[in-house]
């Protein structure tokens, strides 16, 4: 029998909590599999470009077969593109390429231990595309400052003045592409590290409220693992964006674009920002407001007498 004529709903969907389970750890699942496993498959089934150019041995299991042209033509980034009109989809597929397998399988573990980084679906491919497509749009802008720190260190700032006109004219005319899922992957950091914060003064503010409380030793307990996870897990976060904001501003490494890190993270941030003020705007329309207690209260009253 063929498809029905008119779209119905099976009795129990794919994305259903009947199929998934409700508990929170069957919901971390369903959006794990329709985030990180779908990316995950595109990284690993697409070439990386040493493999493509025969640097280094091909992976040892089934890519697509695409040569070194077309990886470099429609999967990355150049620091030519002057616009998001210029190659607009290299914004989004370069994130799929990279340059060797130890790129790839760097970005790859990166990608799935930070996970769903407490998102939806849709706010995940937010967080990830959107970190991608902002660190790309123009790529020489990063790219330019970060040899300018280079060259001044190198020279002592010595020509302080001429090292930015050096770079841009360096990056004009000696061509820098960008590819790889760092800049997504740093974004759902971001967002990851606003929620470990968030859950770990939420914790804090809960034992504070009950501080003399004579049960406090007894409810502390189960909250010491959570507590020393999230403090740590934050503690990585800020020394990972401070280590990546000093290597941007003393250009101590050029194989690496800093600067797309940083954006990413940072885009990571205003989307947890973005996503909790609708959050709280979606609460303040739910909850009923001082007038309409008002109003019930009244005519409960009334219509007692």
């Amino acid at each position: 029998c063929g498809p029905p004529l008119l779209p119905c709903r099976p009795p129990m969907s794919w994305w259903s909590n009947a199929h998934w389970g409700a508990q929170p750890w069957q919901r971390v699942a369903r959006v794990y599999a329709v985030t990180v496993v779908p990316v995950a498959a595109g990284m690993l089934l697409l070439p990386t470009i040493s493999a493509a150019t025969g640097l280094e041995a091909p992976a040892d299991w089934w890519t697509l077969p695409i040569s070194a042209a077309t990886l470099t033509q429609h999967f990355t980034r150049g620091t030519r593109s002057g616009s998001l009109r210029e190659r607009w989809w290299t914004c989004v597929s370069c994130a799929f390429c990279h340059v060797d397998a130890m790129h790839r399988d760097s970005n790859l573990w990166s990608l799935l231990l930070t996970g769903t980084a407490g998102c939806t679906p849709l706010g995940w491919y937010l967080t990830f595309i959107g970190g991608t497509v902002a660190a790309t749009i123009r790529p020489s802008v990063g790219i330019e400052y970060q040899l300018t720190n280079r060259l001044n260190q190198q020279t002592g700032q010595l020509i302080g003045w001429l090292t930015p006109r050096m770079a841009r004219m360096w990056t004009t005319h000696v061509p820098h592409t960008l590819c790889g899922a760092s800049a997504g992957i740093c974004a759902l950091l971001g967002q990851a590290t606003c929620n470990t914060a968030c859950s770990l003064a939420m914790m804090l503010g809960a034992l504070w409220d009950q501080r003399n409380d004579p049960d406090l030793p007894a409810e502390i307990e189960p909250m010491v693992v959570p507590l020393i996870t999230n403090a740590v897990a934050l503690a990585q976060a800020v020394s990972f964006v401070l280590e990546e904001s000093r290597r941007l501003t003393s250009g101590a490494s050029l194989r690496s674009s800093h600067a797309a890190h940083l954006i990413g993270f940072g885009w990571g941030v205003g989307c947890f920002m973005l996503f909790a003020a609708l959050r709280s705007s979606r609460r303040g329309r739910r909850r009923p407001s001082w007038r309409q207690h008002e109003a019930s209260g009244r005519g409960h009253v009334l219509g007692r007498r």
